[in-house]
């Protein structure tokens, strides 16, 4: 069953997933399952409870993570590859093209939500995913990519929800804990079944 909260956080997101009159699931052969358009609302939601901010501040970096994540799985998906084989330069432009896009509207929501404070944030991860992405196309990191990055994430929207509550809240550590905790203890349960179409996602409204 789908909760009051996942209906308002993907009612808000789903706009941008639509690229003018068609959608990411339309230009991406890759795979998303729910939980992945609404486990980083959700996080935000109960670290915002912890921290004692506004649940619109929680709803806002709740949002602004989502589009973040998708940025960062589309990107991490590029298939390897070299310029000179046509198949990769056919493969890698709309997943570039794509999560650019997500990287746009982050900034564009992150400016619309008056969250230019949480930036510092989010592109300190951005730096980490570039910087660990290099060293695995190189081969000299060989770690499974996704667990790596949402467990960076989930750090990442403890931090921006910190930056919110101020520097009044003193439990800076035991939110990282909490986003760790939550992470491991509901990752799985909120997974839940594979989205192939933005009218799937849509009917569990």
């Amino acid at each position: 069953m789908v909760g009051e909260f996942e209906v308002i956080c993907l009612q808000h997101l789903i706009p941008s997933l639509r690229v003018k009159d068609v959608t990411i699931f339309d230009l991406l052969a890759q795979e998303f399952h729910y939980g992945e358009f609404v486990f980083f609302s959700q996080l935000a939601a109960y670290l915002g409870r912890i921290a004692a901010i506004p649940a619109k501040d929680a709803q806002e970096i709740g949002h602004i993570s989502e589009l973040v994540y998708l940025y960062a799985k589309i990107h991490i998906s590029v298939k390897e590859g070299t310029l000179e084989d046509a198949g990769f330069r056919s493969g890698v432009q709309m997943p570039v093209l794509l999560g650019d896009l997500f990287l746009g509207r982050f900034y564009r929501m992150l400016a619309e939500c008056q969250k230019e404070n949480c930036l510092p944030v989010y592109l300190d991860y951005m730096k980490d995913l570039n910087s660990r992405e290099v060293d695995r196309l190189e081969q000299r990191n060989h770690a499974e990519p996704d667990a790596y990055y949402r467990n960076l994430l989930a750090q990442k929207v403890a931090e921006a929800v910190a930056v919110l509550a101020g520097e009044a809240f003193t439990e800076k550590e035991s939110l990282q804990v909490a986003a760790e905790n939550y992470l491991r203890e509901q990752w799985q349960l909120v997974y839940g079944e594979r989205i192939t179409s933005l009218a799937q996602l849509e009917e569990k409204l």
